[in-house]
């Protein structure tokens, strides 16, 4: 599944994003002020299988031909296809070692 998280790391903030694919961004660095965070959903595939025969979890990747391999025993069939924009949400970051 695809997720994104915030973090603290050594009195730092973090964002860390993680695709399906395995591909991850990690952004750091952020300073005082206001920000937005905007996402877009967007699945193009019907059907889903289960990749690789050794997973001991579920790991379900798109089926990018018509119909399943055969492959998998596990496949989940008439996937909702379309694209979702999700609204933009702000947050600011404040500097609280003026208040102490």
């Amino acid at each position: 599944m695809t997720s994104g998280c915030f973090s603290w790391v050594e009195d730092e903030l973090w964002f860390e994003y993680r695709e399906r694919s395995g591909s991850h961004w990690l952004f750091s660095g952020f300073k005082t002020g206001r920000y937005l965070i905007e996402m877009t959903y967007k699945n193009l595939h019907q059907v889903w299988e289960q990749w690789g025969q050794w997973s001991s979890s579920i790991d379900l990747r798109p089926q990018y031909q018509h119909g399943t391999t055969g492959r998998s025993e596990i496949a989940v069939k008439d996937v909702w296809v379309g694209e979702v924009a999700m609204p933009p949400m702000e947050f600011c970051l404040i500097d609280n070692s003026i208040n102490s």
